[in-house]
């Protein structure tokens, strides 16, 4: 369990501080600058663009593990040193590669609005519009929310507003430093425990995937 842990949590803390330690200097020549204002907290001008590096530090990490574990099949190479209840989940995690990359879709859509608003800031009426047409495609692709009602209808549509009503209650934390990252990194650690530890049989797939967020989170968080 602690290699699982250490495997998911270390590439994706090196890579988010890494790359944002880049864009962190870069972000001034970038034009990525949130001065100080009537409604701003900061007294000085801060870099902006920070989310580059937690979607490169969570993308990265998932990206290679689907690519290893596709090699490892198709090669039939499994490593000796991959606990048995692991190497035998490996089919199982290519079969949900479709949900994964339709995830990484959505997230590289709105990580590029967002991206584009730090740069020139979106009235809030397209940005509204790009977020209800990413969580219904979501929706659209399988995401669901389990509801305990007759139509699934119901449930399209309640998680619909799910969706972006998580990502504006993120937008509205942040309005200072580290607090959504930091209400984001617990979030994430959280449930990494609960699918890992406290489900009967663990989750691995999807506490993996949370892990991974939380190291990018922690490692943006360094900064």
């Amino acid at each position: 369990m602690l290699t699982f842990v250490a495997a998911c949590l270390i590439p994706a803390f090196v890579i988010s501080c890494l790359v944002t330690a880049v864009v962190r200097r870069c972000a001034p020549g970038w034009g990525l600058i949130d001065r100080p204002a009537a409604r701003k907290v900061h007294l000085t001008p801060t870099p902006l663009g920070g989310g580059i590096g937690i979607y490169f530090g969570f993308v990265v990490p998932v990206v290679a593990a689907f690519l290893l574990a596709h090699w490892w099949l198709a090669t039939d190479r499994v490593p000796d040193w991959m606990p048995v209840e692991l190497s035998n989940l490996l089919p199982g995690v290519l079969d949900r590669a479709g949900l994964i990359w339709m995830l990484i879709g959505a997230g590289t859509l709105l990580s590029a609005a967002g991206l584009l608003d730090d740069l020139h800031p979106v009235p809030w009426q397209p940005r509204l519009m790009i977020q209800f047409a990413v969580a219904a495609g979501l929706v659209a692709g399988g995401v669901r929310g389990s509801l305990f009602v007759s139509y699934p209808w119901v449930g399209a549509l309640l998680t619909i507003f799910w969706i972006v009503g998580l990502i504006n209650s993120l937008n509205f934390l942040d309005n200072m430093d580290m607090l959504s990252g930091g209400v984001a990194l617990i979030a994430a650690a959280l449930f990494a425990v609960i699918m890992l530890t406290l489900t009967g049989e663990p989750r691995w797939l999807v506490g993996g995937a949370l892990l991974v967020l939380a190291g990018s989170l922690a490692g943006f968080l360094v900064h």
